[in-house]
């Protein structure tokens, strides 16, 4: 006989999840992998009616109502927003309105989105929680979804300081590191160009030290999760290349020092 889950199951197995990786850089390259498997909302539906206001990033949930319980699909334009909005749709979904609206989502606390999460995030994860309930409160009062709202012309880019922001990935950057060398990517001269486009995606270019470094399969990985954890930054992506290729010329001066060759 197969065994029904409660959200506070699915809570608890999201905590022992998150609970195996010793450091931040592991549970956000987790969130990716979580946000992977959103049940995802069709692309007819990503419009403003379902749009999530309060988060920076681009959020659409969709509700439907299904033999009295209430059923999520969802999506977003930044990979961390994203494993977000997962893990809630996880924990959530497939629920009655009554159990939603009186969800202890405490499990959020256990596993440090709270606490690591930037202030914009946790702004964002906040919305999310509370589009959530206001759906299952509405099928409390009238035992129906709300129609949904008629789209509006979408809200403009607020300005930005791409210098400003520059700056900040530039500094998360440099707390990754080659595993074999004590120079971070940025200094050891791997990260080619920082584009930052006007609805604040970042793509990054970047190179290894040789096409078969040993590092490859998680130095581009941790640069865009740590990109993707600036505030500010709606999704980052990294484009690898070998071209030109990488010499040591490229090294900062710092780095050189550290390293011997100067």
């Amino acid at each position: 006989m197969e065994t029904v889950q409660t959200i506070q199951d699915r809570a608890a197995a999201v905590v022992e999840e998150f609970s195996f990786f010793d450091d931040w850089l592991g549970r956000y390259e987790y969130l990716i992998e979580l946000g992977k498997e959103l049940p995802l909302i069709e692309d007819k539906y990503k419009t403003d009616a379902f749009r999530i206001r309060g988060c920076q990033s681009q959020v659409w949930l969709k509700p439907d109502l299904i033999d009295g319980r209430l059923h999520f699909t969802a999506d977003s334009d930044a990979l961390i927003t994203k494993g977000l909005i997962a893990i809630l749709v996880r924990v959530l979904s497939g629920e009655t309105p009554d159990a939603v609206a009186g969800a202890d989502l405490s499990f959020l606390d256990e596993i440090g989105m709270n606490e690591h999460l930037s202030p914009t995030r946790k702004n964002g994860l906040s919305a999310m929680v509370d589009r959530m309930r206001q759906y299952a409160s509405a099928v409390q009062t009238s035992g129906a979804l709300p129609e949904p709202e008629s789209d509006t012309p979408s809200e403009s880019d607020e300005p930005f300081d791409e210098e400003a922001l520059r700056e900040n990935i530039t500094d998360a950057l440099r707390l990754v590191y080659d595993p074999e060398i004590p120079v971070n990517v940025f200094d050891l001269g791997l990260i080619y160009d920082i584009l930052i486009y006007p609805d604040r995606t970042v793509k990054i270019v970047m190179t290894l030290t040789t096409p078969n470094c040993p590092a490859a399969g998680i130095l581009p990985a941790q640069v865009e999760t740590r990109a993707a954890n600036v505030d500010g930054v709606a999704e980052a992506r990294v484009e690898l290349t070998f071209d030109p290729p990488y010499t040591p010329d490229r090294m900062s001066e710092a780095a050189k020092l550290e390293l011997g060759f100067l």
